[in-house]
């Protein structure tokens, strides 16, 4: 690709040459202005200080405390609420599991004296017998 004899050629070394001067004049601005404005600060502290939530006016900071607050209560109040339901919720089940444990262990001892009658007493009643019987 050649470049045409009417286009200026971008990357030659004369053409950076001569806008040079025109950067360094505008970097020169930007500096300046710059420095400006940061000695315009030193005289101005107020500009600079830190405004907490600068971007809402001030009555409705307060109005959102106030909003904050109620729905902090609210959440507290509901927190209490569902504290005792799941308190409750928790005693239930802890009794529902005792009942359970309680059942199972009485049915077990209940299967338990079944089988003593119907067949250990039985089984030991010849051996009493012949016990007696060879004595």
């Amino acid at each position: 690709f050649r470049a045409s004899e009417t286009e200026p050629d971008l990357f030659a070394s004369n053409n950076m040459g001569n806008n040079k001067g025109v950067d360094s004049i505008a970097g020169i601005g930007r500096f300046s202005k710059l420095l400006n404005s940061l000695r315009s600060a030193k005289q101005d502290p107020e500009q600079w200080q830190y405004q907490p939530n600068f971007l809402m006016p001030p009555e409705t900071n307060i109005a959102q405390r106030q909003l904050q607050q109620s729905l902090m209560q609210a959440d507290q109040l509901l927190w209490k609420r569902r504290s005792r339901a799941s308190l409750r919720r928790h005693q239930d089940i802890r009794n529902m599991a005792v009942r359970e444990l309680f059942d199972t262990e009485r049915t077990f001892v209940e299967s338990l004296e079944y089988l003593v009658q119907k067949y250990m007493r039985p089984l030991k009643q010849p051996l009493e017998f012949y016990k007696t019987k060879h004595d």
